[in-house]
């Protein structure tokens, strides 16, 4: 394990002081698990407010199980994340899924759907999802020992990929908009475009970064793939990426019509969320809609 893997520290951590173990039955708890980063989240289920959030970075690691093993840890020393919760979430993060039409789905044939598009890896397991906003079935890979290490610390919990809920959600958001919308979805290595029209879903892919250039140069392809317009098109930002960054600034020399998403008012937030940028963990937020 690395030097960064054994000092585990929260790179953000936010609690309401009304949080109290006491009244873990009524919250919900969700946990978002990538390949250099960990992200829990809890929810007071009956106010639909948000009391806590804490994320532990380990960019450059790549290592899901790596962090699965480190989640151990986090939550053996975390009197909190060993509640019994009223709902219980996690939320797989990795590059490793493909969409298939549900009509054309056939549960016998996944492992060729999957094939398609990725490698599967030794000791790798496929799991499903199902968008009916969308009609798919979004086919993804976990590392078995992840799997395992997960449903020990959480046996009740629900599990998807991140992919489902930031698609369906950029669905239900923009159903109504009469132009297409693009909506980037920026991480600490890779990034997430995805292009809706009204109720349809145009383009979904995830691309790994290492510079500003590389983010510029995949979405600028991505619109000349798809003949889109860079002065008329409008981007939507969220997740890991602010103003002031070179990210916003190179993008924005070729693309104008910019915004940073909004909260979902659905919700909502502890003083102590207005510490981070409201576009921030839109995607993850979201999650929470199936318990309300």
């Amino acid at each position: 394990m690395s030097e960064k893997a054994e000092k585990i520290e929260a790179f953000i951590s936010l609690k309401d002081e009304a949080l109290v173990n006491e009244s873990a039955a009524q919250y919900s708890l969700a946990v978002q698990l990538g390949v250099d980063f960990v992200t829990f989240c809890i929810l007071d289920a009956e106010k639909k407010k948000f009391l806590f959030l804490e994320t532990y970075s380990f960019q450059g690691e790549n290592n899901m199980v790596m962090i699965s093993e480190c989640i151990q840890k986090i939550v053996a020393i975390n009197p909190l994340l060993q509640s019994e919760f009223k709902n219980t979430f996690i939320s797989y993060v990795n590059q490793k899924s493909t969409l298939i039409p549900l009509p054309l789905y056939s549960e016998g044939h996944k492992v060729d759907y999957f094939k398609i598009n990725h490698a599967l890896e030794k000791g790798m397991r496929l799991h499903t999802d199902k968008i009916q906003i969308l009609e798919a079935v979004n086919i993804y890979a976990i590392p078995d020992v992840v799997e395992n290490n997960m449903s020990k610390l959480f046996p009740t919990a629900k599990a998807n990929h991140f992919s489902t809920t930031l698609i369906e959600s950029s669905l239900v958001k923009y159903r109504n908009h009469t132009k297409k919308v693009a909506i980037v979805h920026v991480q600490l290595s890779t990034f997430e475009i995805v292009i809706v029209n009204g109720k349809n879903l145009n383009f979904y892919n995830s691309f790994t970064i290492k510079t500003p250039e590389d983010f510029v140069y995949y979405i600028l392809f991505v619109f000349e793939q798809l003949k889109l317009n860079t002065n008329s098109i409008e981007i939507v930002l969220c997740g890991q990426i602010i103003r002031n960054s070179e990210l916003y600034a190179l993008l924005f020399k070729y693309v104008k019509h910019i915004r940073f998403d909004e909260r979902d008012n659905t919700f909502q937030f502890s003083y102590v969320f207005e510490e981070i940028p409201r576009h921030f963990y839109s995607n993850l937020f979201y999650q929470f809609k199936c318990v309300l």
